[in-house]
Formats: C-alpha cells, sequence, structure tokens
C-alpha cells in the first residue's frame, strides 16, 4: 500500500531525514518510534506532502505521492501541533475538510456526541485535547487509505484512548485502510501497534513485528567454565561473565530450549526479547523509549 522508498529532506542545508524507507500494509497499524530530533514529523510530513523530498520516492497503492497532490485525497494526517482554522467553528473546519475529502456525517457527529463537543464551538476556545478529539471525528469519518497521526495520544485521557484504539481497530479490519503513527513512548506502540519502525540520527535503523517475536534473550550457566556449543541457532549477540552465558537468540522458542536442552546447563532461562532491549540492541543505544507514568494506552 505505501511505499517510502530512500528518502531525504534537508532544511536550510541541514539533512532532517535521510535515505528512509518503510512500508505499511492496509489492516496494519504501524509505529514510528525514536527520540525527540530523530526526524519522525520530517518523514510524516514529506509523506502527507507538506515538505517536498530532495530524493526518495514515495508512493500509495502505486500512485506518486510526490509529484502528483490530487493522490493525496486517500491520506489524512493528524499533526502534534494543530493550529490550523483557529477561528473556525467545528462546523466550519468540517465544511473545510468535506470540500477535498468524503466525509461520512453520520459517522462525525456519532464521534461528537461520544467527545461531548458541538459544531458551534470554536477551535480557538478549545483544550488541547478537545483540538485532537475534533481532528480525529474528521480524520476517523473520511473515506481513507491511510491514517497517520503525530504524537497518537498526546494530550488525551485513558478514557478517550481506549475509545480511539477502538475506532482504529475497526477502521482496519476489512483491510481497506492502514495507520501509521509516531510516539517518542515505546509504551504506546507496544499497546497500539502491530510493527514498529525505529528512527535516530534521522534514518530508520531497526523495524520489528510486534505479533511475531522471533527474539529471546538466553541465559546460561554451567557448573565448570565453557563456551556453549550454539553453532545450530542464530546468535544475535553473546557475552561472557565468569560462568554465564548470556546471548541474544532469533528464532522459534521450542527450537531454542530443545538447542540448549542438549547442552546440559545447571541453569538456563528463555525470555523473549523485548522491544526496548532489541532496540537498544541493534542500535547501540541506551534510549528505551520515553515513558510518561500517565495511565494505561488502552
Amino acid at each position: 500500500m505505501l511505499i517510502v522508498d530512500k528518502i531525504t529532506k534537508s532544511i536550510q542545508a541541514k539533512e532532517i531525514v535521510k535515505d528512509c524507507s518503510l512500508s505499511v500494509q492496509a489492516g496494519q497499524i504501524c509505529g514510528l518510534a525514536g527520540p525527540n530530533g530523530a526526524g519522525k514529523t520530517t518523514l510524516l510530513n514529506c509523506i502527507a506532502g507538506v515538505l517536498t523530498p530532495e530524493a526518495g520516492r514515495i508512493e500509495l497503492d502505486g500512485k506518486d505521492l510526490i509529484h502528483e497532490p490530487l493522490n493525496r485525497k486517500a491520506l489524512f494526517l493528524i499533526s502534534e501541533d494543530f493550529d490550523e482554522g483557529q477561528f473556525f467553528t467545528i462546523r466550519q473546519m468540517k465544511e473545510f475538510y468535506s470540500m477535498f475529502y468524503q466525509l461520512d456525517e453520520e459517522t462525525f457527529a456519532q464521534h461528537l456526541r461520544h467527545f461531548q463537543l458541538e459544531e458551534k464551538l470554536r477551535i480557538s476556545s478549545l483544550s488541547k485535547g478537545q483540538k485532537r478529539q475534533a481532528l480525529f471525528s474528521i480524520a476517523l469519518s473520511l473515506d481513507l487509505r491511510l491514517l497517520m497521526i503525530d504524537e497518537v495520544f498526546d494530550g488525551l485521557d485513558w478514557n478517550v484512548r481506549r475509545y480511539l484504539m477502538r475506532c482504529l481497530t475497526d477502521k482496519i479490519s476489512d483491510e481497506s485502510m492502514g495507520v501509521l503513527l509516531v510516539s517518542h513512548s515505546l509504551k504506546e506502540i507496544k499497546g497500539i501497534c502491530d510493527h514498529c519502525f525505529l528512527m535516530k540520527d534521522q534514518t530508520i535503523v531497526a523495524q520489528q513485528d510486534l505479533l511475531e517475536n522471533h527474539l529471546f534473550r538466553v541465559q546460561l550457566v554451567f557448573l565448570q567454565e565453557r563456551k556453549p556449543d550454539l553453532k545450530t541457532l542464530e546468535i544475535v549477540q553473546m557475552e561472557q561473565i565468569g560462568k554465564c552465558w548470556n546471548a541474544v537468540v532469533r528464532g522459534e522458542e521450542q527450537a531454542i530450549r530443545s538447542a540448549i536442552a542438549g547442552l546440559s546447563p545447571a541453569l538456563a532461562d528463555v525470555q523473549p526479547l523485548s522491544l526496548e532491549d532489541y532496540f537498544s540492541l541493534m542500535t547501540d543505544s541506551t534510549w528505551k523509549g520515553d515513558e510518561e507514568n500517565d495511565g494505561e494506552v488502552f
């Protein structure tokens, strides 16, 4: 569906995004994570057409998004800082977007009722969270192929998050649409997405399928100091601390446990590798996502 291929974007002679590639399929919710300043928002803006990249290719359903602006009618971006139409009412904002998109009035009214918002309210009178609720009401009422969300739950309380998660899940259930969302919090990514990309230093450095985790952390302890023979396994990383061996292994859990059993260790432990540890491993970084104590994700 969405293909982003080797996108590069500079602003004032500084590379903000360089050689970035990712893909999103219909029916997927994909996350784009990374520390502040990694280039996440700039990449989203390139996909949405807010910025024009100097190099690379962006296609949605095989249609060029960079040079053919009309093809962008199949996507919508909920930006982190919504400041357009501050003097609009919610009704005027709805009418504005209706000029460019096919909007379902009944669905829009249903979302507004849930958020306890009225069309007569001015955008400038709303809180940050209410502005995002109004914009989500618009986005969830459109006929889209791709919905992009920057800092997905920023400014929203836990019950709104639960409601939006249900709505997003319903929207992708028939595989007519995909979702690409940005967050600096791996906690949010894990709670929402089935696939995640990590940006660091203006490029995508790692990705992980969150539904099928085939990476495991293995700890082995032997009574005598020895190096275990693990050549039948795909070792990503291994280190020795005395009689203890710590390894990151890629493969099926049962196959890993069978191979370890044949070594007769005094102690063996196999645990799935967390998303935070995986990204730290792949990027040689201590960043593990900014985790704020702001309640459950959904």
